[in-house]
């Protein structure tokens, strides 16, 4: 045989096998998920999305959809913790684009929002409900004698 034709058998070959190969599906159940994030229903797009994790760890778009419905339910820490787990695992590019978009999306609200655990700041003011009284205060009240 030729070393032309062989070629040529070569080339068709591997382009018929590469047709072949099926494209990575999604998980089952992913297209429902975002659906349901798509439709603002947050806590249940949560829901499937870490059903669907359980059984294929290593998806990317169910972290970052994971991230996107824990950012949508202020659930911050978790959100960063998806968005990080996509930008060091992810092979897709535009989905490490996107998780490190959000992620320095939280780092600017995170930086600008106005508490920034404090604590309970109801508990400071003096007499609050929250706060009881000092004890020589308590004793002064009691006792009927003005300070």
């Amino acid at each position: 045989m030729p070393y032309s034709v062989r070629k040529f058998l070569s080339i068709f070959a591997l382009t018929t096998l590469s047709l072949s190969v099926p494209a990575l599906a999604a998980p089952a159940g992913l297209d429902q998920a975002v659906a349901e994030y798509n439709s603002r229903h947050y806590a249940e797009a949560l829901f499937r999305l870490q059903n669907i994790n359980r059984s294929n760890p290593s998806d990317a778009m169910t972290h970052y959809y994971m991230g996107l419905s824990y950012q949508a339910l202020n659930q911050i820490q978790s959100a960063q913790g998806e968005y990080n787990w996509i930008y060091a695992y992810s092979k897709d590019q535009r989905l490490r684009y996107n998780a490190y978009q959000a992620l320095q999306q939280i780092q600017r609200w995170s930086a600008n929002r106005a508490y920034q655990g404090q604590g309970n700041n109801f508990a400071r003011v003096q007499g609050s409900p929250y706060r009881p009284a000092p004890a020589a205060a308590r004793d002064a009240a009691g006792s009927g004698v003005p300070s």
